[in-house]
Formats: structure tokens, C-alpha cells, sequence
């Protein structure tokens, strides 16, 4: 069957990453999952290949097929995201590397910026990142998310866990006034707070002289300076943030993998922007799985064939599971370092160890 030029987030087959990129096949899936997702709908990398192929100007055919899909909501304001297909991987997360346009009106302006979210694979930043990851560029591929914007009063960023130390007891949580832009792309300082997993209560929190909040404007976004006990004050409520841990948990429990998201509060409404997989987490080193695996020594050539069939095993079962695949080895043999002392004629032989 013919891959569509655009497709809505409805569709099941815009959860395929091929189709409609990382952000796309993951806002797919939240949407089926019954989340509270913005209503929108993909560009897909079959638009991109006949742009990039056909002198890099929009089609006539996906033209009409996104003015076709835009009529259905009228006089509304826009989102319009860049979705790779390599992006949100565990092997490549192209943060800020391509381009995002928020509050954008009117077809012709949703038009241009898809044209200039599918030029964005091509620029500098994103050029050099797939140089450095190794990546064939004959391979890269781009769609566009066009979602309908959430007003938000506040807005950021949540993970399951501590993504620096890799502490699962410990929900983090990063908020400002406005849209999200704000947090996402560091440009002031935020509201943080940490909050156990297990019954929700608030472990540490830091709130911030905030000096700016984005906004829609005209068309576009701009920065409204903050001051005084605007600038102050919590950008949530203690309701609201025990309500975005509880999201972040509901999100790593249908995706079964710890997730980082994107959210906003518009009115008493908590919306879910984004979910990706925390693919960055500190590695840590243990002997209690492969103990257990292989309790007795073994031989530096068995345990060549058990480090790559499990690696292979394990990726074939990640992939079947709609998992991100891990990034690394998961199970070692660090001779150096570990040894056991065999039972027949002394001799030392290797301890294999496990990422915990």
C-alpha cells in the first residue's frame, strides 16, 4: 500500500517511525493510549523524499492534501514540529537540532514552515551531529508535526526518574509560566522540584526568580519579561504538581520504559505535548544478574558466544516489545577487574558482570 503524503495522529499508522518520525509515531501512540494530546496531524517522510527529490519546494499534491486536512479546524493556531525519522532513538535524540515553530496562523504560514521544518535536517547543527553519530546521510529523513497549540499558563518538562544520578525513587520536575519554550530551551531560570515516587510528596524544591515566560504573539512567540511577585511566585500549585507526577508515572507505565515529557496546563486542563524514552541514564555495574545466570566459571570462549547472543537476543525481544533498543553492552567481561578462582587447578578465569 502507498504511504500517505500527511496522516492524522488518530491514524494507527502514524505510530510507525519510519512514516512520521520520533515526536509523530510517539504522539501517535499517546493519542491511541487515550492521553490528553493535542488533535493534529503529520507530514510524512513521503513528503519529505518527493520535496527533497523534486528541487526541495512542497509538492502540489501534499499542498493540497494539508490544506485539505487544515480546513477541518478552522481559524486555530498551531505547533509545527520537526519529527526525524532517526530522532528519540537511544542512539540519537537530536535535541534542538531541528526546528519548531510555535502559534503559527493561517495556511500559507503553516505551509512555509513546514517547508522550513523539512530544511532543517540540512542545517548545520544537525549536519555535524549525524557526522559525529556515525550516520548515513543518504538515510535521513524528515516529517513534520502540525498540532494545535494549547494556550498554556504553565508549562515543562517532567522525567520518571533522576536522569543524572539514575535514582528511580526521585520524579524531577521543571516548570515555568507560559508555553514550554521557555523550559525546554533554557532561556530563564525555572521552578524545580523533586518528588518521591512512592506516595508523591515533594523531597526538594526550588522556585525561581523567574525573569521571562513565553507566549503566543501575532503570529509566532515572543518573551514577556516577569518582575516583582509575578516573578516569584510558584508556577504551580501543590494540586498541580502532585498531577503532573501522577502523568509522567501513568506514561512510564503504559510505555513500560522510564520516559521524559513535555506538559501544560491550560486552565485546570493538564495537557501531554511530548513523551520520549530516557535513553541517558548512568551506567551501573553489577555481578547479580550474570551471577545468577552462570554461577560456575566459565571458559573466555563460552562467554564470547553469551555476550553476543544475549546482545542480539535482547535486541530482537526490545523490538518486538515497541521498546527503544539500549544503548552499550549490557552484560561484560571485564577480566581485569573481576575474577573467579576455579574449583579444578586454581586457576583464575574471568567474572562476567551486568548493567544493572
Amino acid at each position: 500500500m502507498t504511504e500517505p503524503f500527511v496522516i492524522r495522529l488518530q491514524d494507527p499508522a502514524a505510530a510507525n517511525p519510519a512514516l512520521t518520525g520520533g515526536k509523530g509515531s510517539s504522539l501517535a501512540k499517546l493519542h491511541r493510549a487515550e492521553f490528553r494530546v493535542p488533535d493534529g496531524f503529520v507530514v510524512t517522510a513521503r513528503s519529505f523524499k518527493e520535496f527533497s527529490t523534486g528541487g526541495r519546494e512542497l509538492p502540489l499534491q501534499v499542498t493540497a492534501e494539508i490544506r485539505a486536512h487544515l480546513e477541518h479546524y478552522g481559524d486555530q493556531a498551531f505547533a509545527v514540529r520537526s519529527s526525524s525519522t532517526a530522532e528519540d532513538s537511544a542512539d540519537a535524540a537530536f535535541a534542538g537540532q531541528h526546528e519548531t515553530y510555535l502559534n503559527i496562523r493561517g495556511t500559507e504560514q503553516i505551509l512555509l514552515r513546514v517547508t522550513d521544518c523539512f530544511l532543517s535536517l540540512w542545517n548545520e547543527r544537525a549536519v555535524a551531529y549525524r557526522q559525529q553519530r556515525g550516520m548515513d546521510e543518504a538515510s535521513a529523513s524528515m516529517a513534520v508535526v502540525v498540532q494545535r497549540l494549547v494556550p498554556c499558563d504553565s508549562a515543562g518538562v517532567a522525567f520518571s526518574l533522576d536522569p543524572v544520578s539514575g535514582d528511580a525513587r526521585r520524579i524531577l520536575i521543571d516548570a515555568n509560566r507560559g508555553l514550554g519554550e521557555s523550559v525546554v530551551g533554557g532561556e530563564t531560570q525555572v521552578d524545580h522540584w523533586v518528588i518521591a515516587r512512592d506516595g508523591l510528596s515533594v523531597i526538594e524544591e526550588s522556585i525561581a526568580s523567574k525573569t521571562s515566560r513565553t507566549i503566543p504573539a501575532e503570529n509566532g512567540i515572543r518573551h514577556q519579561e516577569l518582575s516583582g511577585e509575578e516573578a516569584r511566585a510558584p508556577s504551580l500549585t501543590a494540586a498541580q504538581t502532585r498531577e503532573v507526577a501522577k502523568l509522567v508515572l501513568e506514561v512510564e507505565r503504559k510505555a513500560a520504559f522510564p520516559q521524559d515529557i513535555e506538559w501544560g496546563f491550560a486552565g485546570d486542563e493538564l495537557w501531554l505535548l511530548q513523551a520520549r524514552p530516557i535513553t541517558t541514564l548512568p551506567e551501573r555495574w553489577t555481578r547479580q544478574e550474570s551471577a545468577e545466570r552462570f554461577p560456575t566459571p566459565i571458559s573466555p570462549l563460552t562467554w564470547d558466544f553469551v555476550e553476543a547472543g544475549f546482545h542480539d537476543s535482547l535486541a530482537w525481544s526490545l523490538k518486538l516489545m515497541g521498546m527503544p533498543p539500549c544503548p552499550g553492552a549490557v552484560v561484560r567481561e571485564l577480566r581485569s577487574l573481576h575474577l573467579w578462582k576455579s574449583e579444578s587447578g586454581g586457576a583464575l578465569l574471568p567474572a562476567p558482570l551486568s548493567r544493572g
